[in-house]
């Protein structure tokens, strides 16, 4: 059985360099730098209708 510390040595070599500003890789950067989704505003009308509806 081979040691846990020669595994993970051997492990960590074949992974890329990082990059010191950008911490993801290539793919994991397009979803993680992605802009974020605007939603749909609700009328005014309708969000004050919700919010009297819990009181009553």
């Amino acid at each position: 059985m081979a040691d846990w510390r020669s595994v993970l040595g051997q492990l960590l070599l074949l992974r890329p360099p990082r990059r010191r500003r950008y911490p993801y890789c290539v793919e994991h950067a397009r979803v993680a730098y992605q802009p974020s989704q605007k939603t749909k505003k609700r009328d005014t009308g309708t969000d004050l209708s919700r919010s009297l509806r819990r009181y009553l």
